[in-house]
């Protein structure tokens, strides 16, 4: 009877240890996929406006100074020179009523439309601003040039792609193979539609500076909102964030 018993007991020894040595490598493997899979989560950057401060007050026509900063996990640091400068945004817009701040902070964490955001993540910046000349003309500059030129659209997207020379001087365009001709022409429709309005401007770079619209001074507040979208990770395709922040400046 007693050794029927120890015999038992030896067996079923056996099997737990044999189970166990089934079940914990699977335990460790499981471990081991949850620790990967946490570690290729995507994270949100961290975008902050450093200057000017929030309810600062300047004078119309003067210049403001700005500096923003941002922080990713994946990509870098600005201010390790991580981050290309010419993919951080600020949008400067000149308003009365400051109320709707917050939907503009919700609308600033949504994706850009499609243009705008081929207009970041290409090098268009690296030779054109939204309002101001640059190594090329301004996209404000070439929509007033060609607002009356039959299929505009399609002749500017050709430019991007295909290059042109002689059209503002002696400033050659290069073909530009970052886009193809759907987001080209993407870009050129979001430039028509929106870099007219004198309310709004947009500014590429992490630091830099703009003057203080006074054609404007009837609209007394100017929200900032810097922005930057991240490039995600490289088994993770499309899925992108982007980080923002917003204050508020006065006029006077």
């Amino acid at each position: 009877m007693l050794k029927g018993t120890v015999f038992f007991t030896i067996n079923l020894l056996i099997v737990l240890i044999l189970l166990s040595a089934i079940h914990l490598p699977f335990i460790a493997q499981k471990n081991h996929f949850n620790f990967y899979k946490k570690q290729s989560q995507n994270h949100a950057p961290v975008v902050k406006i450093l200057s000017p401060k929030n309810n600062s007050v300047y004078r119309w026509n003067s210049q403001v100074s700005y500096e923003i900063s941002v922080s990713d996990k994946e990509d870098g640091e600005s201010k390790y020179q991580e981050i290309n400068p010419k993919e951080v945004f600020l949008e400067i817009k000149y308003v009365n009523d400051t109320s709707k701040a917050l939907d503009l902070i919700k609308k600033n964490d949504q994706k850009d439309p499609p243009g705008l955001a081929a207009i970041k993540t290409s090098n268009c910046m690296n030779c054109h601003a939204f309002k101001s000349k640059l190594i090329g003309p301004s996209f404000y500059e070439i929509t007033r040039r060609y607002e009356q030129v039959a299929n505009s659209v399609d002749t500017l997207t050709d430019h991007i792609l295909n290059g042109s020379k002689g059209r503002w001087g002696n400033v050659q365009m290069p073909s530009n193979d970052k886009l193809n001709a759907s987001e080209a022409k993407e870009v050129i429709e979001w430039i028509f539609k929106n870099t007219r309005d004198s309310t709004v401007n947009y500014l590429a770079g992490t630091e830099g500076s703009f003057r203080l619209n006074a054609s404007a001074n009837s609209l007394k507040n100017i929200i900032l909102i810097a922005s930057y979208t991240d490039h995600g990770i490289k088994d993770q395709p499309h899925q992108n964030m982007k980080g923002g922040d917003l204050i508020i400046i006065h006029g006077k």
